[in-house]
């Protein structure tokens, strides 16, 4: 009987760890690779000491990760939650991986669940419309020196205010190619202004209110997105990024707002 209840108990054990095994995780030596979790971090094991890589300090399900140098080899990441989910990454390197933000939870929220007509995809009535009529949503442009281009893609800065002690940044994004653009869930971070190759530096992942708008452009169309964060401050050394990734795609793009442009925001 004992026998049996081993048996059954390793079968369990095996059929977890197997279960827990997540796609190929690339890394590089330049650029880092956030992992989002479901609950926050309890346990992290590197394969090897070749990977470096910490859990960010104010959002503790995201694990900041990057290899010292190149490597031919495959190595390991082993994450266990704290509510006791457990992942197993291989990881190869890449020196310029496509997923800069991996997200592991099994179901993930709509990219921008309120949508410009002010419902979501399960027809729910969201607070979109008392922001799509407010009156700072009709803002005209007035930033016009914070953009990223490129593959026929703009995407622009076009306002930052404050409302209620909360930051607000209205992007725009232009899709001139000849296929739609669709992007994952934008990450917001405050970094040092100067990288380092070897080290990483100061990073601060911010998780935003409400994003309002549309992940998906399509050809010859230009939608506007609409970021609700909490008040931030930016020393001289530090820079504010906002990134965007193309799902399945090498579209990847980097708005980057400097300590002036967040100091002289107006309040609404």
């Amino acid at each position: 009987m004992k026998a049996i209840l081993l048996i059954l108990c390793i079968l369990c054990v095996s059929n977890t760890f197997a279960t827990a095994q997540e796609d190929t995780l690339y890394v590089s030596d330049f650029h880092t690779i956030h992992i989002r979790f479901d609950s926050e971090l309890a346990y992290v094991n590197l394969g090897d000491n070749i990977l470096v890589a910490r859990i960010v300090d104010a959002d503790k399900e995201f694990l900041a990760v990057k290899a010292k140098e190149r490597f031919d080899f495959t190595t390991s990441i082993f994450c266990i939650e704290e509510d006791g989910d457990i992942h197993s990454f291989p990881v190869r390197y890449s020196e310029r991986p496509a997923m800069r933000i991996v997200d592991t939870r099994e179901q993930l929220p709509d990219l921008l669940p309120e949508s410009f007509t002010g419902e979501n995809k399960h027809n729910k009535t969201t607070t979109f419309e008392t922001i799509k009529n407010d009156s700072f949503y009709s803002l005209n442009k007035e930033l016009y020196h914070i953009g990223c281009y490129g593959y026929g893609i703009s995407i622009t800065c076009d306002n930052i205010f404050y409302r209620n002690d909360s930051l607000y940044i209205i992007m725009q994004i232009t899709n001139k190619s000849a296929v739609s653009y669709h992007f994952s869930e934008p990450r917001f971070t405050i970094e040092s202004k100067k990288k380092s190759k070897r080290n990483l530096e100061y990073e601060k992942n911010l998780i935003p209110h409400k994003i309002f708008g549309e992940g998906d452009v399509q050809p010859d169309e230009t939608v506007k997105i609409i970021a609700c964060l909490d008040k931030i401050t930016l020393l001289k050394s530090q820079v504010f990024r906002i990134y965007y990734y193309e799902t399945d795609g090498p579209r990847n793009f980097i708005l980057t707002i400097s300590m002036n442009d967040i100091s002289k925001a107006k309040r609404l």
